[in-house]
């Protein structure tokens, strides 16, 4: 469907369908979802994952989920009050075993949004322009698996945020995706570049360098499901959509950067995001296991 928008010189196309129903469409302009994903080879699959994280542009209702598992993420936050945030949330298994918090320097409890689990926020003050490197560390004890948060500042040391706990076995690692969420739709320009992923193997503990960053993008054209649409919403996503989204390798192919957000509804003309290798090293600088 093409809609004639005021400001535009042309119609714009919002929506594909080619069944009858009521569509409530966004507001435009939207600011569309941008993720870097990461994929593991390993058949058992990692017990650490880690990455650098900087923020250039920060801006208030953000969330940089920074690490994507199997029933958990993590990352940082910044809230709508302006407040800066460490964030890590597990989700209950399939079978109803509900994650504990065993440890939390700073707030902790349950949420029933979105699913259902449990949650460790963290007050620090991240600072634009800095990078940071977070941690999670994954082990199996006395019949629980715990995973543990650690962030530090570069050149700094090592702060522990957060331990959570399945009363059973919790998943492994077996990759990791990274999004940059503007929770409230405010449209403002937000970026941030990352660097130095990497995981370790669970059984042979050796390191990987995982240097291929693969740059994806959404756009959900539907503010909410309406029981006359057909299917869900993600039958109506722009996949790999370049339209107010950006995406760039830093000098030296040390990092990649992206960008959501502070546009129009018009797109960066670079098409299809793409696939970038990094120039990282082999294993991260500090390799033993955090105590």
């Amino acid at each position: 469907m093409l809609f004639a928008l005021e400001g535009y010189d042309s119609p714009i196309h919002l929506l594909t369908t080619d069944h009858p129903g009521i569509y409530a469409i966004r507001g435009v302009p939207g600011t569309p979802g941008i993720y870097v994903d990461w994929y593991g080879t390993a058949p058992d699959g990692y017990d650490i994952i880690q990455v650098d994280w900087c923020c250039q542009d920060p801006v208030d209702s953000t969330y940089w989920a920074v690490f994507n598992w199997d029933r958990g993420y993590a990352g940082f936050q910044q809230r709508e009050d302006g407040r800066k945030l460490l964030l890590m949330s597990l989700w209950d298994l399939d079978d109803g075993t509900q994650p504990q918090v065993e440890y939390a320097y700073g707030l902790s409890g349950r949420f029933d949004h979105e699913g259902s689990g449990a949650f460790a926020f963290t007050d620090y003050e991240w600072k634009e322009e800095t990078w940071y490197t977070m941690r999670i560390q994954r082990w199996e004890q006395d019949g629980k698996t715990y995973y543990e948060q650690w962030v530090r500042e570069e050149g700094g040391e090592w702060l522990k945020t957060a331990v959570i706990s399945y009363s059973a076995e919790g998943p492994r690692f077996q990759s990791n995706g990274m999004f940059q969420e503007d929770w409230q739709g405010n449209n403002l320009w937000r970026s941030c570049r990352l660097r130095n992923m990497y995981a370790r193997n669970l059984v042979t503990k050796e390191w990987e360098s995982w240097n291929r960053y693969h740059v994806v993008t959404i756009y959900f054209p539907l503010v909410e499901h309406l029981s006359t649409i057909p299917g869900s919403v993600w039958d109506y996503v722009f996949w790999d959509t370049d339209i107010n989204v950006d995406w760039e390798l830093g000098p030296n192919g040390e990092y990649v950067w992206i960008r959501s957000g502070g546009g129009d509804f018009s797109g960066n003309g670079k098409g299809k995001p793409p696939v970038y290798t990094v120039n990282q090293p082999r294993q991260p600088a500090d390799t033993r296991w955090l105590e």
